[in-house]
């Protein structure tokens, strides 16, 4: 449960980064108004999404195969599994 509190605030805060990154480096950096500069905050989120999106996609795919490999997975104790796996061959 801690585990996907943590993912998911990391997810939202990264949003109000790049939204706020956008937007900074529209205005400041670029010095343009406040209608593109809002633009491109959105570019930022939309690629931040794209990007999340794909790495939420990876994480999952390698819980299912690591779940597969060993019926008793648990993301704290995975590395504890393995060595017992390497131990025992």
């Amino acid at each position: 449960m801690s585990e996907s509190i943590s993912f998911s605030m990391a997810f939202i805060f990264t949003f109000f980064m790049a939204g706020l990154t956008g937007y900074y480096v529209g205005s400041y950096f670029l010095g343009w108004e406040l209608v593109p500069s809002l633009l491109l905050a959105l570019g930022f989120t939309i690629c931040t999404l794209l990007m999340e999106t794909t790495l939420f996609m990876i994480r999952q795919a390698k819980k299912g195969t690591l779940k597969k490999q060993n019926k008793f997975y648990h993301p704290k104790t995975e590395n504890i599994a393995s060595s017992e796996k390497k131990k025992k061959s």
